[in-house]
């Protein structure tokens, strides 16, 4: 049993690495002096032969306003071993720092926000750089939590299947952890209303409030006056 699950999980890697990215030239502009530099119009004079590589982790926080308040958009891994938290993930060979963050967060929103569309959203955004990870900011329209649940997944694409349960928290709630410290866990509880009957975490991804913490003290929130 053991030898056909090891089997299983080594194809399903070989598709994972097999599918397609965004390819085109433009698109494959590197960062420059830590600058965006991605162009997305292919007739775009704008020339680059650097290609980013091994750019790091990356991510974008997505939010939306919403009955007058910033929410965050935050997933619950399916494991429940990691928490509550944003969308990141480490890069994949001759990808800029936005095509990772691009494609890691289309991939941990069940592909209901679009690889190329977020590309879009963040091209010309210097990232937040906080020990090698750097993060983009996303504002996107609202949407239902289980709207977003409910978009089908492509088949044979594994890293479509890391999150579980989505949740719009507004800012307000979350706000208050980022400027205290020795969070306990019971600190970093969500609150009930946010969380589903099948939910295997209750608390929030300590790492990512981390992050945040960082970007409130750069005063790093797009939101922000």
């Amino acid at each position: 049993m053991h030898l056909w699950i090891g089997i299983v999980c080594c194809l399903l890697g070989l598709l994972s690495s097999c599918s397609p990215s965004i390819q085109t030239p433009a698109a494959k502009v590197a960062y420059a002096q830590g600058e965006t530099s991605a162009i997305l119009d292919p007739g775009s004079t704008t020339q680059s032969s650097q290609l980013a590589q091994h750019s790091g982790p990356a991510g974008i926080l997505v939010y939306c306003r919403h009955g007058g308040e910033i929410h965050l958009l935050v997933a619950n891994d399916r494991l429940g071993i990691r928490g509550w938290g944003g969308f990141a993930g480490g890069d994949k060979k001759e990808e800029t720092t936005a095509m990772t963050a691009a494609r890691e967060t289309s991939e941990e929103t069940r592909g209901y926000y679009n690889q190329a569309g977020l590309l879009k959203m963040i091209s010309g955004q210097k990232p937040i750089r906080q020990s090698g990870f750097s993060l983009y900011f996303a504002e996107v329209p609202y949407v239902s939590a289980k709207k977003i649940m409910a978009h089908p997944i492509k088949r044979w694409s594994p890293g479509y299947f890391e999150t579980q349960h989505y949740a719009w928290v507004p800012f307000f709630e979350i706000e208050p952890l980022l400027t205290k410290n020795n969070l306990t866990e019971s600190d970093l509880q969500l609150h009930p209303r946010h969380l589903q009957r099948t939910s295997r975490s209750k608390v929030y991804w300590k790492v990512w409030i981390d992050q945040l913490k960082q970007v409130q003290m750069n005063d790093g929130f797009p939101w922000r006056p």
